[in-house]
């Protein structure tokens, strides 16, 4: 293990490639500088541990293993904002109202009494009937078609923190509500 000053040096000899290197990820993609920052200087310790002086310049390892890391994280955060954000187009709970006509019509449930069903029966019949924009758009994504709907509902309430068990009795309260 190198000293503490020993890392401290090279730290600050490579400091500005590291603040280079996320600035032009930045320029390139997009993203928060400061968050890109710190994550490239997790980078630089862990490839400061790995490198082999043997396998080539420590200025490459660093350069490629910040990129690639931005990358990943950059990828993680668009998949994150597409399944959970909203559109501009949206209300404050990412509804239109024309989705939420449309789908209560395709089901035909403009009237359904769910005044009886428990809170998580009611939410998910709620989120069917007023379909947020993100879920709407997985759907799609997906075919539309009711294995679909089924699959994503599931993903999406998954996301939300629910358990599998605590999902599949809401799916079957509001089944056997259906027959």
């Amino acid at each position: 293990m190198k000293s503490p000053v020993v890392i401290t040096e090279t730290y600050h000899s490579f400091e500005r490639l590291i603040y280079d290197t996320v600035g032009r990820f930045v320029r390139r993609f997009g993203g928060d500088f400061e968050e890109y920052v710190a994550e490239a200087n997790r980078v630089f310790m862990v490839a400061y541990n790995a490198h082999d002086a043997a396998r080539g310049k420590f200025s490459t390892l660093l350069v490629n293993s910040i990129w690639n890391r931005l990358t990943n994280v950059s990828i993680a955060e668009a998949r994150r904002r597409s399944r959970y954000n909203t559109t501009l187009d949206a209300d404050e709970d990412g509804r239109t109202a024309a989705v939420a006509v449309d789908d209560q019509a395709r089901f035909g449930l403009e009237n359904w009494d769910i005044s009886e069903f428990s809170d998580d029966a009611r939410e998910i019949v709620d989120v069917v009937l007023n379909t947020p924009i993100d879920l709407k758009e997985i759907i799609d994504e997906k075919g539309g078609r009711p294995p679909a709907w089924r699959n994503s509902l599931q993903e999406y309430f998954s996301g939300m923190g629910w358990t599998h068990r605590r999902i599949a009795d809401a799916f079957r309260e509001v089944g056997a509500a259906l027959v």
